[in-house]
């Protein structure tokens, strides 16, 4: 396992690209696809022995949803319109990757895969969704 601590912190949302496709893949309504456009998100990780926690919200919204994993052991998640899913997170060297599984809904069984790297102390973020992905940058908060 490679060294994740440069995660450890607050990181908010500078730039997406390819979001449309992803929201139309995921069946977004317009309202929602227009919403989430305009918003940042802002994650937080913590680290404490071998459990993480990973807050994630939205900057001046609501309280941020708050996940707490293992590397290697499922956890229970949502997705951006609440859809639960079954997640799983796994170290490959500096980088996160993370598998969710939809439990419910229109997307039911279909897998997103989402890959977390820091490069030039920014986060990239790829999300997979069968043959659609977009890519998010942020950078650490200071």
């Amino acid at each position: 396992m490679g060294d994740l601590s440069g995660f450890v912190g607050k990181w908010q949302e500078k730039e997406k690209r390819g979001f449309d496709d992803m929201a139309k893949k995921l069946g977004l309504n317009e309202v929602r696809t227009e919403m989430y456009k305009k918003t940042e998100t802002v994650i937080e990780y913590k680290q404490n022995g071998d459990k993480w926690v990973m807050e994630v919200g939205i900057l001046a919204g609501p309280p941020p949803t708050s996940y707490t994993f293992k590397l290697g052991e499922p956890y229970d998640s949502k997705d951006i319109d609440e859809s639960p899913m079954k997640s799983l997170v796994k170290s490959n060297g500096n980088t996160f990757e993370e598998e969710h599984t939809f439990e419910d809904g229109p997307m039911k069984n279909n897998k997103m895969d989402i890959k977390r790297e820091i490069e030039n102390e920014q986060m990239k973020v790829t999300t997979t969704l069968g043959d659609c992905s977009f890519e998010t940058t942020y950078a650490k908060v200071k």
